[in-house]
């Protein structure tokens, strides 16, 4: 599932790789998405069914230094809308949530007044 792409991404940040070639199920791609919005990811071009995705560095560092995995398929950590934006008041950090309304970040989430399963969490 996601946990892939994220670690694929993790060590690419961690040698300055700048591009990953990946094959990208439906979920994964959504998940590309959201990763594009919050600057992780410059693009993403499609050769076929092998995605390159070039990630977004400055002054060769990674935007996101800390890329944690909340949720694994064995393990989902669900939040509510109320605690959600509780959290999100209190701390610096953006999460990356699975909703009924597709995938979307924790600021995304609270204007539409849901909650769901954290994917990730993002901070520097």
């Amino acid at each position: 599932m996601h946990i892939k792409i994220i670690n694929n991404i993790k060590l690419s940040q961690k040698y300055k790789k700048g591009v990953l070639r990946l094959k990208l199920n439906k979920h994964e791609l959504n998940i590309i998405k959201i990763l594009i919005k919050v600057n992780i990811i410059k693009f993403v071009k499609r050769d076929e069914d092998i995605f390159n995705i070039y990630l977004n560095y400055f002054n060769q560092k990674p935007i996101f230094q800390n890329i944690t995995i909340i949720s694994k398929p064995s393990k989902p950590v669900f939040i509510s809308y109320k605690m959600l934006k509780h959290i999100t008041l209190k701390y610096k950090f953006i999460l990356i949530i699975n909703t009924n309304k597709g995938v979307l970040t924790n600021f995304e989430a609270i204007n539409m007044q849901v909650g769901g399963i954290i994917i990730l969490k993002l901070w520097n």
